[in-house]
């Protein structure tokens, strides 16, 4: 469900940001069922079995981010990640067109796996206690 707190968020945002921004969030919406979406240290994040991915517009590099907060777990099949950070991987956006909306997708697809499997870890570990 789309959070009223992030169409604030959005609603100020200059063009292009702004669409980049929303064309993104709706590929969120699109790929990953029930997720929840939600302001967390003043960006979108979106969550399901823990934290996903977050949006952001950096202005230092002047770019739209994706950021996969288990990026470090996630195979970067397609060499889109930037390698700026250990744990969370970026891919930057300039521009809707340059949005490869199916890799994006995939990188989504995979960080809700992970999110799934760290989740039934953590319980079976809980039971073993």
């Amino acid at each position: 469900m789309h959070s009223p707190a992030v169409d604030n968020y959005l609603f100020d945002k200059p063009e292009p940001v702004k669409l980049i921004l929303d064309v993104l969030r709706e590929i969120i919406f699109e790929t990953v069922s029930d997720v929840e979406e939600q302001i967390k240290w003043g960006i979108p994040f979106y969550s399901k079995n823990g934290l996903l991915c977050y949006l952001n517009f950096e202005k230092k590099t002047q770019k739209v981010v994706l950021g996969l907060v288990e990026g470090n777990s996630i195979t970067d099949k397609y060499n889109l990640f930037s390698h700026d950070t250990q744990q969370i991987k970026k891919i930057y956006f300039t521009s809707v067109d340059a949005i490869p909306v199916n890799k994006v997708k995939y990188y989504l697809g995979q960080a809700v796996k992970i999110n799934r499997t760290k989740e039934k870890n953590f319980i079976n570990i809980r039971k073993k206690r």
